[in-house]
Order: C-alpha cells, then sequence, then structure tokens
C-alpha cells in the first residue's frame, strides 16, 4: 500500500469515526458535490483570516491537482472539509493539505482536531 492510499485510509477512518461520534453530521467524498457549495463553504471557513483566502475555482495555474476530497455535513450543509492535492516533483509525488476548513458556526467543535 502506497503513502498516499495509507494517508486516505487514515483521514477516511477518522472522519468517519468523528462523525459517527456527532450523530447528526454525515461524512461522504464531496466528488458529486457542486463545485460552488465547496466554494461557499471554504470563503465561509477563512472569512474572518486578516489575508482573505477566498477562491472562486480558478486555481488551476498553481500547478497541483486536488484528488481527494472529503467533507463533514450537518444534514445537507458542507460544514468541514479536507481538499488534499500532489504534485509531481523530479518525478515523485507529494501530497500535501490543500485546504481544510470548517465553516464559521461550527468552528472550535473539535471537526479537524479528530481528522489530525
Amino acid at each position: 500500500m502506497s503513502i498516499l492510499a495509507i494517508f486516505i485510509n487514515n483521514i477516511v477512518r477518522e472522519l468517519a469515526e468523528f462523525c459517527k461520534k456527532m450523530k447528526e453530521l454525515k461524512f461522504k467524498p464531496l466528488n458529486n458535490t457542486p463545485v460552488e457549495i465547496i466554494y461557499k463553504a471554504f470563503n465561509d471557513a477563512f472569512s474572518d483570516y486578516e489575508v482573505q483566502e477566498k477562491t472562486s475555482g480558478n486555481d488551476e495555474n498553481q500547478g497541483s491537482q486536488c484528488k481527494i476530497l472529503l467533507g463533514c455535513f450537518d444534514k445537507e450543509r458542507l460544514i468541514g472539509f479536507i481538499l488534499t492535492g500532489y504534485r509531481k516533483i523530479d518525478g515523485k509525488k507529494y501530497a500535501y493539505d490543500d485546504g481544510t476548513g470548517v465553516v464559521k458556526d461550527f468552528q472550535r467543535k473539535g471537526i479537524v482536531k479528530r481528522v489530525n
């Protein structure tokens, strides 16, 4: 099993375990989630940062490929997310956190802490 696969499995297991404890929250991949919903949650999560981290979806020029998209939902609302990307540098793949966040009204409730 590759390091990336182990990394993904650990994130999925931890996030699923946390969401199970928070019964009304659901964990699921973001593959079929409309991009606008992800951007709305992203912009909300980072809205009080001194340097705004707003995105519109036109970030393709950064040379990364977002491959692992996981979300935590309260009913149908996306309230937390992990966007993990990878890059190839000198023929080697490197995984990194492309964005992990929680919308403002769910912050400080341990959502991201359970994933790390």
